[in-house]
């Protein structure tokens, strides 16, 4: 039975979960996983910042709802932060009894804010020691626990690319300065830090994003967005994810009955 600041929830695909972030609710009793997901939407609308974010009970994206909840580990105060989508879970009946107080729900939504600052997005991994790492108090501790990737753009990718100054920290962001001739505006707070390439080059602009290690592993969104940009970036690091790139052109290739 896994525990839920919602009541008790039946995830088949994670472990028992100690509650939901977004704080107690009552009168969940049905069996029928739609009044949870009618209930969570009705409070998430109530506080949905521009971007889809609430930070509290969900999140919402362009493909559904999910929501948050940490794992409850035992032998251990944390546990891991993770979500689901709405339509994924069923509410078997509502639990009173194993609710924590208040302090330490506290703490884990100041853990959430942090994972989705660092994150970008919604993927948290899956190993609890890395999501406290991150979410160390100390600056150098969290430094340590992120991972750069480096990729370098054709004129055309970085235009997009540079102004995309909210997908993912600006402190943790470096982009390339420009060739000596570009014209082009960028914003007054943009870190364009990096030397240029070579100019004759068909890849002169470098970009470096400071992420967890669970988004350059296997997060979606990251490669949805990185990927989509085809042949107009090349990935220098981590070699994992440059290979993971080529193979995907080759495979495009492939399907054109190119070698």
């Amino acid at each position: 039975m896994a525990q839920a600041r919602l009541g008790a929830i039946k995830n088949n695909h994670a472990p028992s979960s100690r509650f939901c972030l977004g704080g107690p609710v009552q009168g969940l009793g049905s069996r029928q996983h739609f009044r949870l997901a009618e209930r969570a939407i009705e409070l998430l609308a109530k506080g949905l910042s521009g971007k889809g974010e609430q930070l509290g009970l969900g999140h919402a994206v362009k493909i559904g709802w999910y929501l948050v909840f940490e794992d409850d580990t035992i032998g251990r105060e944390e546990g891991l932060i993770r979500c689901e989508r709405l339509d994924r879970l069923a509410l078997r009946h509502s639990e009173d009894r194993y609710r924590r107080g208040e302090e330490a729900h506290s703490k884990g939504l100041q853990r959430l804010q942090t994972l989705l600052h660092h994150s970008g997005g919604i993927y948290f991994g899956d190993n609890l020691d890395a999501q406290l790492l991150l979410c160390h108090s100390s600056p150098q501790q969290r430094t340590k626990a992120l991972v750069t990737l480096r990729f370098c753009c054709q004129g055309w990718a970085f235009a997009f690319i540079r102004e995309g100054l909210q997908r993912y920290p600006i402190e943790h962001t470096r982009f390339s300065k420009r060739l000596s001739g570009d014209q082009w505006w960028h914003h007054p707070k943009a870190p364009h830090v990096l030397d240029p390439g070579d100019p004759a080059g068909c890849h002169p602009y470098p970009v470096e994003l400071d992420l967890p290690p669970w988004s350059v592993q296997r997060d979606i969104d990251l490669r949805n967005w990185l990927f989509g940009f085809g042949a107009g970036i090349r990935i220098e690091s981590p070699i994992e994810l440059r290979e993971e790139h080529q193979q995907r052109l080759q495979n495009a290739l492939a399907v054109y009955g190119q070698p």
